[in-house]
């Protein structure tokens, strides 16, 4: 007895003065341990196997320890918590043990740590839960499982996040028990809770009625929701006591700490026992332990271990506990592998004070404090290695970095997870960036945190099945974009439990964290100066080859010729002398080009040879308008660069984004050597680097993702990509390994594409309209003079040579003119002379000329020539498979390899064509005023010609016409009334360009409207489409069905389900009237196959979901992670491009005859106009019958009395057919020999100028 006292004094005594030094070794060839357990409870007997396991392959793997065995000691210490642990301890104490596994119990855990304080012994324990373990009072106490303070923030969040506000706690009054509940009070306080009545059990042997007393209690109170804080042993017989009170049923709620857990998964027998009812409905916790190859082997090869190692008990089922103590061992070996490595030695100081205790069988007088324990609890506190629990690694306050629990429900046999809880706010690390802050940004003055990423993360978090407390923390010094490399690193040392941000996910990254599904692509592409670099002064030469030049000048003179050869006979402006025929022959051939040959054509065949070829020079028009168009476009896009891979064979400088995986990526995988690599941090690095150029210490182009590159190029058009996006790849968000939070928080980004949440964030923070600084675009779109200084030039050269061949001229002429009066006149007189000369009109000089030779000459005609300017039966699962949220329940799914949103397909052939079309690209006010205009500008140039021009002058109703004609003539450029008057020419000039101004806007205008009506459809999108009620077609068999049921709430009886894309098409082309559909809603991979070749129809709307295709694996399937790491390999080699290209490439549209039935214009669109012009026509012809009736009568007056109407009629066709000569000549006569002898003047007005007629007899 006195011995016993003695030993509790040696608990609390302090500094044992040491007397010598023992056991000293360096590496020695064991290393004792101890271990402290309940060989006979649920948790002891499976941790006392998993130690065994441990420790054999410990001492069996060579690349730890170096040689020396690891001894374990292990000692039952029944299912005491106080006086048998102090002892065993102290039995351990006597074999220089260096570190005790265990205990098991919390009680005996605060008894042991004192003698270990005093022994400076390490205290690792799998087990003891209790909170305030971990305190300075106990430095020594080490706990590799989790701390009962994270579970129970974890049920406080289950608490609160079904707004319970008090709760009933029922426990067990020990240390174990108190400071449990203890730590819920203080969570639940945090979150405006309480626990409003603690049950405390005696610990010990409790009886059925001491649980029914404390029941009865409690169902008396109001709240209903009751925390059991229990052990093992007794929990069930609390259930089961509840349920015979009634306390099991509908409004009670019972929360279970993870006791139930381990109970349920150390008997597999309980589900099929009576016991199982009496848990029904219970919610439990249970240590997370994330999946992994080490955990899946040692899982897998459990039942055969515990055979061995416990063949009376055995095969034993493995619980959570068993994991950690598993990997306790694990943890210490590896402690004192770096222990040893560091110098650390297994010395021990014998203590003189123990000698009174010699004697007995405890032997307590050899007890030593570990020299070194010190030492090797740093190392301890040191460790980072993955076990099969996870990531074993202390933090700060020597709790396990991961503490994460598994949320279950128990129904029917078994227990299923309803969610995933983290004991302590999740550490959320983001990225400080200076960039780009519409993907993450950090409110000045705040911790809060914004942008698209962040609000993603959150949309996401909202949509998960349980709480998840988390706290955003920032990384970076806000000077520079921080590295996302070592901001992933940050996960793996345990300093995050998550990231968000713009991280991409490649192959190397998956290798220490894993990621959720993609929430956005964003390949790697090139990025270079679009503007044009050097214009070529022959571009307007280009449209046409020179062959086709050739071909078409040799046409112009051919077509000359030809007219010449059927109008000379019978039209005057063909015939002449044969210098002036030649001329032209040129001139009405090339003024064709401009539709402005003034020559009349008056022969059928001639007339039909230049209607055709007007249509061709039309064509030929047209098609040069369109290509020269084309070529300047493409010149203006231009760049040096045309892809990666052009790109990657040069010796040109390249930026990338500092910090980001390009730079590795273009290194490793496309070999490009580093020195030619620019790092740059800002997108106004970017814009700097690239408008300087390589030659001025700036690059040639940007590589960088599609996403950052989009909002760089939105107000930066001078600039664009190049080639196409090279790799595959998408930004997700990134976690420690295994956590079950990257599989919900994909299923829940799965969610936000499919209800459309995840394209509306992207609206909101990346949606930018194209090149909105309009004075880049239009500094783009302007054409420069260097690209027609050619033309220019060759208009001036023949400007110039005019104007030389016309001084030769008159100085010629002018020789001729005075060569007679030359002699004797001085210089000045000459030059004034020439002067005055030039300065005669033509008509004048011909006169004087001719006069002079007539005097000369003989008498006679002298000719004169003018010139003119002239399932389960399956491993896995390949194939066409949509990832979604359904599916993600049942089978693991790969990164997808491709992307397949659903899209709505529906007809865009013009529907019903507008016959007024032509009007609309003018308002009424613009028709107006247009029209006004053109009869201002003819009464205006009409006022300043008249007086100098006969073409505006004559009787009033001709000049009234003439006006007219000449104002609207000019819309077609057909004027034929020559200017004359300077003013009336400046007039002119400006209000053709305005014509000319006018005619394109409305071509362009009515081109667009015309394109737009083709492309129009009833259907705009998925919006209208939803709450209309027309039929949808679907692919049967596909999720698109259930989608729209049950997200898009569209009633099942408007959907028909299609086989085939011929099913697709007849659907389509019949239309809901005729038993079709309105629209198609597939997955945009099936659609643009489908709309390959047929562009009757087309995408209308937005893609409505961000889904994708990937490779299904059984649940858990190691498979599944090492796959999408490969087709992420695939994706930065660029293997998968080229898989893309060969098999789905297809040109769009490639049946032409569609193509071209949908861009002909028809005749419906126009008829109005034909209409316009055939009223016209039939006004014009009535108005001349009408004419012709009077002019028929008034000629034949005389004449009619007797005639037959036969005679008459045909005397009437003569009477028209008579050319308007002939009919006034006759007429004429007639009346002549009606009047009398003589000198008769006769005045005839007609359509021209007054005509005097003298006759004489």
């Amino acid at each position: 007895m006195r011995k016993i006292w003695f030993l509790v004094l040696v608990m609390f005594y302090h500094g044992f003065p040491s007397k010598g030094i023992s056991s000293v070794s360096t590496r020695p060839r064991t290393v004792n341990v101890g271990a402290l357990m309940s060989f006979n409870s649920t948790v002891g007997r499976v941790a006392k196997v998993a130690i065994e396991a441990a420790v054999d392959d410990v001492n069996s793997d060579a690349t730890i320890l170096n040689g020396t065995e690891l001894k374990i000691l292990m000692l039952d210490t029944k299912l005491s918590t106080g006086f048998l642990g102090i002892v065993d301890s102290l039995r351990l104490m006597e074999n220089d043990t260096v570190a005790i596994i265990g205990p098991q119990f919390s009680v005996m855990a605060h008894v042991i740590s004192h003698i270990a304080n005093e022994m400076q012994v390490p205290l690792l324990s799998f087990a003891a839960t209790d909170p305030t373990l971990t305190s300075l009072q106990f430095p020594y106490f080490v706990r590799t499982t989790q701390s009962d303070l994270y579970q129970m923030t974890a049920v406080a969040e289950i608490v609160d996040h079904f707004q319970w506000r008090d709760v009933i706690a029922i426990y067990i009054d020990d240390d174990h028990g108190r400071n449990g509940v203890s730590a819920l009070g203080d969570k639940l306080a945090e979150k405006r809770g309480k626990i409003s009545h603690k049950a405390p059990l005696k610990p010990g042997n409790i009886t059925r009625e001491d649980i029914n007393s404390a029941l009865v209690k409690i169902a008396l109170m109001e709240s209903r929701v009751i925390v059991l804080h229990i052990y093992p042993s007794f929990g069930l017989d609390v259930l089961n006591v509840a349920r015979s009170l009634g306390m099991m049923v509908n409004g009670y709620v019972w929360i279970a700490t993870d006791w139930l857990s381990t109970v349920i998964d150390s008997d597999p027998s309980l589900s099929t026992s009576p016991a199982m009812n009496d848990i029904q409905g219970v919610i439990t916790l249970r240590m997370y332990t994330p999946d992994s190859e080490m955990k899946r082997k040692f899982s897998s090869g459990w039942n055969k271990v515990s055979k061995e190692k416990d063949p009376v008990e055995g095969p034993l089922a493995l619980n959570s506990f068993g994991f950690y103590a598993y990997d306790t061992v694990w943890v210490l070996a590896s402690a004192l592998d770096a222990f040893f490595r560091s110098g650390g030695t297994l010395s021990f100081s014998n203590d003189s004070s123990l000698n009174m205790l010699r004697g007995g069988s405890f032997e307590l007088d050899t007890m030593g404090v570990f020299v070194d324990g010190e030492k090797l609890l740093k190392k301890i506190l040191e460790v980072n290695r993955s076990g099969v629990t996870g990531q074993m690694m202390f933090g700060e306050d020597g709790n396990l970095v991961q503490s994460s629990y598994e949320v279950s429900n128990v129904i029917g046999s078994g227990i299923r997870r309803i969610g995933f809880c983290n004991g302590k706010p999740l550490r959320i690390g983001v990225p400080l960036r200076i960039s780009y802050r519409e993907f993450v940004s950090r409110t000045e003055g705040t911790e809060m945190f914004g942008g698209y990423c962040v609000d993603v993360f959150t949309a996401a978090l909202s949509l998960l099945p349980y709480p998840v407390p988390y706290k955003f923390v920032s990384f970076g010094d806000g000077k520079t974009n921080p590295p996302n490399a070592k901001l992933l690193n940050m996960i793996t040392v345990g300093e995050f439990d998550a990231v968000v941000g713009d991280i991409t996910i490649t192959t190397n990254r998956t290798k220490i964290v894993d990621f959720t599904q993609p929430y956005i692509e964003s390949g790697l592409v090139v990025v270079a100066p679009i503007r044009k670099m050097k214009s070529s002064a022959w571009a307007f030469l280009r449209p046409f080859t020179p062959m086709m030049w050739f071909v078409t000048g040799m046409f112009f003179l051919v077509v000359g010729a030809v007219v010449w050869i059927l109008e000379r006979r019978l039209n005057d402006d063909f015939r002449g002398p044969a210098r002036r025929q030649f001329v032209t022959i040129i001139w009405f051939s090339f003024s064709t080009l401009f539709f402005s040959h003034r020559e009349k054509t008056v022969s059928t065949l001639g007339r039909l040879v230049l209607i055709i070829w007007l249509f061709v020079v039309l064509i030929l028009n047209s098609s040069y308008i369109a290509s020269l168009t084309s070529i300047l476009t493409v010149e203006q896009l231009s760049s040096s660069v045309k892809g990666i891979e052009s790109l990657a064979t040069s010796d040109e400088r390249i930026g990338f984004l500092s910090g980001s995986f390009a730079e590795n990526y273009l290194t490793e995988e496309l070999n490009i050597h580093r020195s030619r690599l620019v790092p740059l941090n800002s997108p106004s690095e970017y814009e700097k680097a690239l408008k300087d150029g390589p030659a001025n210490g700036g690059v040639t182009a940007i590589i960088d993702e599609r996403a950052y590159m989009e909002l760089f190029l939105a107000t930066r058009c001078e600039y664009g990509i190049v080639g196409q996006e090279f790799t595959k790849m998408g930004w997700g968000f990134a976690f420690p390994r295994d956590s079950p939070l990257a599989i919900d928080m994909s299923t829940a980004i799965l969610k936000l594409s499919e209800n459309g949440d995840l394209q509306r964030i992207h609206d909101k923070w990346l949606t930018r309209s194209a090149c909105s600084s309009e004075g880049a675009k239009q500094g783009i779109d302007r054409l420069e003079l260097k690209s027609f200084w050619g033309l220019f030039l060759l208009s001036g050269m023949a400007c110039f040579i005019a104007l030389l061949c016309y001084a030769i001229r008159m100085v010629y002429r002018f020789s001729r003119h005075s060569n007679s009066n030359s002699k004797g006149s001085s210089h000045s007189a000459r030059l004034r002379s020439f002067f005055t000369f030039v300065n005669e009109r033509e008509e004048e000089d011909k006169h004087m000329s001719k006069r002079k030779r007539t005097e000369k000459g003989s008498s006679g005609r002298v000719a004169h020539e003018e010139e003119f300017d002239g399932p389960t039966e399956f491993d896995a699962v390949v194939g066409d498979i949509t990832i979604t949220t359904n599916r993600t329940k049942i089978v693991d799914f790969t990164q997808p390899y491709i992307e397949s949103g659903l899209v709505v397909v529906a007809p865009i052939r013009k529907m019903k064509s507008s016959a007024w079309a032509f009007l609309r690209p003018f308002t009424p006010m613009m028709w107006f005023v247009t029209g006004m205009f053109f009869l201002v500008v003819g009464a205006v140039v009409w006022i300043l010609e008249r007086r100098l021009n006969d073409d505006f002058r004559g009787p009033a109703r001709r000049q009234f016409v003439t006006i007219i004609w000449f104002s609207f003539s000019t819309l077609f450029f057909s004027h034929r009334e020559k200017t004359v008057s300077t003013l009336g020419r400046l007039v002119l000039i400006i209000w053709l360009f305005v014509v000319l101004i006018l005619n394109s806007s409305y071509i362009a205008s009515l081109t667009s409207i015309l394109t737009v009506e083709q492309l129009s459809s009833s259907v705009k999108g998925i919006e209208s489409l939803a709450t209309s009620d027309e039929r949808i077609g679907f692919l049967s068999g596909s999720f698109a069905e259930n989608y729209l049921t049950e997200e898009l709430n569209i009633h099942r009886s408007r959907l028909v389900p299609l086989n085939s894309p011929s099913e697709y098409e007849k659907a389509l082309k019949d239309g809901p009237a005729n038993g079709g559909v309105t629209a198609i809603i597939d997955e945009r991979a099936y659609m643009e196959l489908f709309l390959a070749t047929r562009c009757e129809y087309g995408i209308v709307g937005q893609e409505f979901t961000k889904m994708g295709w990937g490779f299904a694996f059984p649940r858990d399937s190691p498979l599944a992670i090492d796959m999408s790491t490969a087709i992420l390999k695939l994706s930065e080699n660029g293997d998968l491009q080229r898989i893309h290209d060969k098999w789905l490439t297809r040109s769009a549209c490639s049946s032409e005859g569609a193509k071209q039935g949908i861009d002909r214009l028809e005749l419906k669109s126009f008829w109005g106009l034909f209409l316009l012009s055939g009223m016209a026509c039939f006004i014009a012809l009535l108005c001349y019958a009408i004419r012709m009736v009077y002019r028929f009568s008034r000629h034949s007056n005389s004449n009619s009395k007797g005639s037959s109407h036969s005679a008459r009629l045909r005397s009437f066709f003569t009477f028209v057919n008579e050319r308007e000569e002939e009919d006034k000549h006759m007429s004429k006569r007639k009346r002549t020999e009606k009047g009398s002898s003589g000198r008769v003047a006769h005045e005839e007005e007609f359509d021209g100028p007054t005509v005097s007629v003298r006759l004489q007899n």
